[in-house]
């Protein structure tokens, strides 16, 4: 743009989009937690409302098996340590390398 404001969304005392500072401003990571908070609030009510359900569908005895699996999925899950996510930039520069063939 030639530096004229279009609009509320322009406003001066936002700084650009790839300023690096924006990343540690106290609003961002405040809106941040919050976003994260109400996603782990949204899942544990989730599972409140669905448990009663499951056990008068399934019986005691086969959601106990279930909770075993559950329980085992999220041993797994502790002990990836995080190689799943480690893994994904080399492999996207592998895949993005290759492809630039």
């Amino acid at each position: 743009m030639s530096g004229v404001l279009s609009g509320p969304s322009d406003a001066v005392d936002e700084p650009p989009q790839d300023d690096p500072g924006r990343l540690l401003s106290g609003r961002l990571l405040a809106r941040n937690t919050l976003f994260s908070l109400g996603g782990q609030a949204a899942t544990i009510i989730c599972a409140v409302v669905a448990v009663p359900f499951l056990v008068d569908g399934l019986g005691t005895t086969r959601f106990g098996v279930l909770t075993l699996a559950w329980a085992v999925i999220g041993y797994a899950q502790v002990f990836d340590l995080g190689m799943g996510r480690a893994l994904t930039k080399p492999t996207a520069e592998r895949i993005g390398c290759e492809g630039a063939r």
